[in-house]
């Protein structure tokens, strides 16, 4: 009985989106007057969506923006990110990340962030 348990489990697991094949992870990079979020994948690395944040009393709300360019290197905490938003497409965004310092490149100027690779996940 247990067995048949088990393989009851399972499937109701998957629904639930307990599954690692489905687990994200973020990178978090602040600053002023913007933050950073950039979402992965837990099971494959691959980086999914960069979200741009206002910072500061009184401020609220974000930007996602769908991913066209992007590298990482983990080992040499190294990261190049290009995209473009997901409702105003003509609005881009990039971000390089060497160690914890990262350079955020948003609406015609740049933003110095401060990253942190130890806060993985």
């Amino acid at each position: 009985m247990p067995r048949r348990l088990l393989a009851l489990a399972l499937p109701c697991f998957l629904l639930l989106g307990l599954s690692p094949a489905f687990a994200n992870g973020s990178l978090q990079c602040d600053g002023r007057p913007y933050a950073v979020e950039i979402q992965f994948s837990l099971s494959t690395g691959q980086l999914t969506e960069l979200i741009v944040a206002r910072t500061g009393p009184g401020t609220e709300g974000s930007e996602r923006f769908t991913l066209q360019q992007r590298f990482v290197d983990h080992r040499q905490q190294l990261m190049r990110v290009r995209g473009t938003g997901l409702e105003r497409p003509q609005v881009a965004v990039a971000l390089r990340v060497a160690g914890a310092t990262g350079t955020l490149s948003y609406r015609g100027a740049q933003y110095e962030l401060r990253c942190s690779w130890t806060a993985l996940g």
